[in-house]
């Protein structure tokens, strides 16, 4: 049984493949939203398949869809 929602928070020794590869593990285990947040930049990425994501700044909102 995997969540809804996956939050990721980097570091800066994440790579992008690694991301890469994780959202993709996630999306596989039946996840439907996963977001990626960059603390240094203040933004958070949404994606709602590994492929399709928005990105949101920090005067922006976010929320969990439906």
């Amino acid at each position: 049984m995997a969540p809804d929602l996956a939050i990721e928070v980097l570091s800066r020794t994440n790579t992008a493949a690694e991301m890469r590869r994780k959202r993709g593990e996630y999306f596989e285990a039946g996840v439907v939203l996963d977001w990626m947040v960059d603390p240094g930049k203040r933004r958070v990425t949404v994606f709602t398949s590994p492929e399709d994501s928005v990105t949101y700044g920090s005067s922006e909102m976010l929320d969990g869809g439906n």
